[in-house]
């Protein structure tokens, strides 16, 4: 039996940082929550198009972005 396609789209939100703080340094902490209908594998953390390390497999899913020479904003 084939499992039914997954037609929902994920929902994921940043924890940390804040909405609109500054942050900078060479491990400036991100975080998210994601869930979906079918069920999470991982999560991939991307800034200026360029992945963040690999992907984060399970709950609760975070990163260490390395922010010198990342574009503002």
């Amino acid at each position: 039996m084939t499992a039914p396609a997954d037609t929902t789209g994920p929902a994921v939100s940043i924890t940390a940082p804040a909405s609109g703080a500054t942050i900078s340094g060479s491990a400036a902490a991100i975080s998210a929550t994601a869930s979906d209908n079918a069920g999470v594998v991982g999560v991939q953390f991307k800034a200026d198009g360029v992945n963040i390390g690999a992907e984060d497999p399970p709950a609760p899913y975070s990163a260490a972005l390395n922010t010198p020479g990342l574009s503002n904003g």
